[in-house]
């Protein structure tokens, strides 16, 4: 079993944190939510992906926030960023960040099959 990190604002509400718990799970992976700012290299040794998850992330913690995720999962593990707005309405430079994304809209089910697609090596 896959394990794929969930990462969402520092001190978020917990029923986010059941919800994630509880919506994300797929083909061989399962979820660990983590805050965005306790996610590092040292801590990611058998992840296979990440989901930035940043609907409640404040403004000027997004572009920071992912880039630190990204710095932090390296060139090998995948980052899906689930975000307010339509990815194309980031700079270019904010967008390079992640493999994929998803802005405000998508279902449980669109993320969970582009981390099947990240486990199963398609993406």
């Amino acid at each position: 079993m896959e394990t794929v990190v969930l990462c969402v604002a520092p001190g978020g509400a917990q029923d986010v944190v059941y919800f994630l718990e509880q919506q994300f799970h797929g083909r061989g992976w399962a979820p660990l939510v983590l805050p965005a700012t306790e996610v590092v290299a040292e801590n990611l040794k058998g992840v296979l992906a990440l989901v930035a998850y940043t609907a409640d992330w404040p403004a000027d913690k997004l572009e920071p926030w992912l880039a630190a995720l990204r710095a932090a999962a390296g060139p090998r593990k995948r980052l899906l960023a689930l975000l307010p707005r339509a990815p194309h309405m980031y700079p270019s430079a904010t967008q390079a960040l992640w493999n994929v994304a998803l802005g405000g809209g998508y279902s449980t089910a669109d993320a969970t099959s582009i981390i099947d697609d990240f486990v199963a090596g398609r993406a």
